[in-house]
């Protein structure tokens, strides 16, 4: 089951990919962080949902991000003999609650044009020129 050992993906991609997952888990603890100062309750699971999933990210994309926890090298070893699209669908996956969570949170702040029910709006144009 050893997949990178017959991986015909080219260096430069591993490594690009490589940073790519650092950098955007980067961004997603900071941009959770930032989503944690928010009036809603629903914003602020996401952003601690967000700032976990990044930690996550970070744990199998680049472990020495994560130097300071004793079991940082274990994901990154588990994720390195499985094929590529397995850490796509868990990011993948994984992100749909945090997400759905967000929009939920960010639709109840738009406000919405009611219509007025028990509004006398006066005479109609047939009654006024009779």
């Amino acid at each position: 089951m050893n997949n990178q050992a017959t991986d015909d993906t080219p260096w430069w991609l591993k490594y690009f990919t490589r940073f790519l997952g650092s950098a955007s888990s980067l961004v997603a603890i900071g941009i959770g962080a930032w989503a944690c100062f928010t009036i809603t309750a629903r914003c602020l699971m996401a952003g601690i949902l967000q700032m976990l999933l990044g930690v996550v990210v970070a744990l199998i994309e680049v472990p020495c991000f994560c130097a300071f926890l004793d079991f940082a090298q274990n994901p990154y070893n588990y994720f390195e003999k499985r094929p590529y699209w397995h850490k796509a669908l868990l990011y993948v996956i994984a992100s749909k609650d945090e997400m759905m969570m967000k929009a939920a949170s960010m639709s109840s702040l738009i406000p919405t044009k009611e219509q007025p029910q028990d509004v006398d709006a006066g005479p109609s144009s047939a009654e006024r020129f009779h």
